[in-house]
């Protein structure tokens, strides 16, 4: 099922744009590819809760399992060791980011 946005951008947003930027082609409209949303964990990076808290929360925004980041480098100032988890990231391409974007765009931001 595509979405609302999708379909206004291939009916509405591309032509316009093509014709405001004097393009040739609509492949050469510019377009989004994806949407990554990114969570650092900070101080509790210890604190089990606090991660799986996080890692519910970003599955109910974007209805996928996130990825949970490592660091490659010990850093001794922030406590940090290689290999800890410091954060969880979800990368939604397609349809998945068109949903997301529409409602960030119409319900949450007007908040």
């Amino acid at each position: 099922m595509e979405s609302r946005l999708h379909k206004k951008f291939v009916k509405e947003i591309a032509p316009a744009l093509k014709a405001e930027l004097g393009l040739k082609n609509i492949m050469q409209v510019p377009k989004l590819k994806k949407v990554v949303v990114n969570v650092g964990y900070g101080r509790n990076v210890k604190d089990a809760a606090f991660i799986e808290n996080i890692t519910k929360t970003l599955t109910a925004i974007s209805g996928q399992k996130p990825v949970h980041n490592k660091t490659t480098k010990s850093i001794s100032n922030f406590k940090i060791r290689e290999g800890m988890s410091i954060g969880a990231s979800v990368t939604m391409r397609g349809n998945r980011m068109y949903h997301f974007i529409d409602k960030l765009v119409s319900l949450t931001l007007p908040r």
